[in-house]
């Protein structure tokens, strides 16, 4: 199956474009700082789309999340501690939480503290961290079959 996000550009007419790496990146970084809006050039379910199609690649392996969870035990816990079977639903399900009793902010502060924990996993940073995963990504999601692998902007 491959994962192939275009949408009308803002910059070509009507022509379709896929994403680049920068903006995918930045994508992430949007997510990682809580904010979903949208990006120039860019419809708010564009970004989602995109996004998910990123959030499952990264966690198609469940080491990241077993990486992330442990960085997140060995660097602190909030308040009120989760335990692993619960970060483990948080990532996977995420309506879990409708049924936990924490709060919409608990949920999603815990969320991004742990998935930037995942881009630091093996990085220095979470900057470094999410440029790598998002090489990985387009390395691995810019083609189409039967076509050239596009070179990013």
């Amino acid at each position: 199956m491959w994962l192939w996000t275009t949408v009308k550009s803002p910059f070509k007419g009507n022509q379709s474009r896929p994403w680049t790496e920068k903006e995918s990146e930045t994508l992430i970084n949007l997510h990682i700082n809580c904010e979903l809006g949208r990006m120039q050039g860019w419809s708010r379910e564009d970004c989602e789309r995109h996004w998910k199609e990123l959030y499952f690649s990264l966690f198609n392996d469940e080491r990241c999340v077993a990486d992330a969870i442990d960085a997140y035990y060995e660097n602190g816990k909030t308040s009120r501690d989760w335990d692993k079977w619960e970060i483990q639903r948080l990532f996977f399900d995420p309506d879990f939480c409708k049924t936990t009793g924490r709060t919409k902010k608990e949920y999603t502060v815990h969320f991004y503290t742990i998935l930037g924990m995942n881009f630091q996993t093996e990085h220095t940073s979470i900057k470094e961290g999410i440029s790598a995963a998002v090489k990985a990504y387009h390395a691995n999601h810019t083609s189409k079959p039967g076509t050239e692998k596009l070179k990013q902007e």
